[in-house]
């Protein structure tokens, strides 16, 4: 069994259980290293793999994490217009989108007939619940392709369930054919879910009949919860009080109570109702008003960019910020 030594114990934990079953679904929410575990699962089995993930995930998530855990595994990307050629290269790990699906049960009829085998024999579906309806092609086509992947199955997911426990059957089906919650969506649906009066297309579970569907999947599921397992620091709020310079601040109060003020090169401002002076008052606050419905702003203070930019002096990791206004992107870019 192949483990990276940074991974944790739960992790372990986790690999192990896939080994023990080849169709297996990894309910972790994030930040609990679904993606160690998966690409750790490939590397035990050596096996090729073809992974399903959504876009963004394909094209920066699963590269940074396969140079980072398991720099050996060889991957190639099955998107855009070289994907046919890609899909005959020899690696480990072949990454496509959800939306090639499609394209691969085409590919892979072609490269039957053409008597190339078929380069790979386990699957991981990264985000299981892009499957979680029945009726869309992808999840159709994929289930056709279920014979592909004998050697194992796994399905990754933070939330398995998004909308009810009727999203868990497709789902389960792509890793055991209807082992557990049966071969049909509609013997699954009558049996644990009846229609709500007044309510068309509205439908929710019997009484009991969730605890009946975990403990079915149970031994197919290796959940874990985050608190359980990420020890995060204590939340410290720093209040930071700033203060406009004084004429900046006698303009704000003279707003306040005339809903009228002159800018600087003859620019009038004028509010007609309590809602839109509150509206600029914000704006005020922010560095600069809008004078027009086409987007132009009047940029009069730089208060809070001044804060900002002390604070980055001590700061070494990337920030998130929240701005109100479009116009604070435009000073952000031009303060840094």
């Amino acid at each position: 069994m192949y483990i990276h030594p940074k991974a944790h114990e739960y992790q372990r934990r986790a690999l192990e259980f896939s080994l023990k079953n080849p169709e297996s679904y990894q309910a972790l929410p994030m930040g609990l290293g679904k993606t160690l575990i998966a690409l750790s699962w490939i590397k035990s089995l050596n096996v090729p793999a073809l992974v399903l993930a959504p876009l963004q995930p394909m094209y920066n998530t699963w590269p940074d994490e396969i140079a980072k855990w398991t720099p050996e595994l060889k991957y190639v990307i099955l998107h855009g217009p070289e994907k046919g050629r890609e899909i005959r290269k020899k690696a480990d790990v072949y990454l496509m989108n959800y939306d090639g699906i499609v394209w691969l049960n085409k590919e892979l009829r072609v490269m039957y007939k053409q008597k190339i085998p078929i380069p790979f024999k386990i699957i991981v579906l990264d985000e299981g619940t892009m499957i979680k309806s029945h009726k869309t092609k992808r999840f159709q086509k994929l289930r056709a392709l279920r014979p592909v992947f004998r050697k194992g199955k796994m399905i990754l997911s933070a939330k398995p369930r998004p909308n009810s426990a009727k999203d868990l059957w497709s789902q389960y089906f792509f890793l055991d054919g209807g082992l557990r919650l049966g071969k049909a969506f509609t013997e699954f649906e009558a049996k644990y879910f009846y229609q709500v009066p007044f309510k068309k297309y509205a439908w929710a579970p019997f009484e009991g009949a969730e605890d009946k569907i975990n403990a079915l999947i149970a031994d197919a599921t290796f959940t874990l919860k985050a608190e359980d397992h990420i020890k995060m620091p204590e939340l410290i709020n720093n209040f930071i009080k700033l203060a406009m310079p004084k004429k900046i601040q006698a303009l704000y109060k003279e707003l306040e109570k005339e809903f009228f003020i002159k800018l600087e090169e003859g620019i009038e401002l004028e509010v007609f109702n309590k809602a839109s002076l509150a509206m600029k008052l914000r704006q005020f606050v922010q560095g600069a008003v809008y004078t027009d419905k086409e987007g132009h702003y009047e940029h009069i203070h730089d208060a809070k960019i001044d804060a900002l930019k002390e604070l980055m002096e001590y700061v070494t990791k990337p920030v998130l910020g929240a701005i109100q206004f479009i116009f604070e992107m435009d000073l952000l870019r031009k303060a840094f």
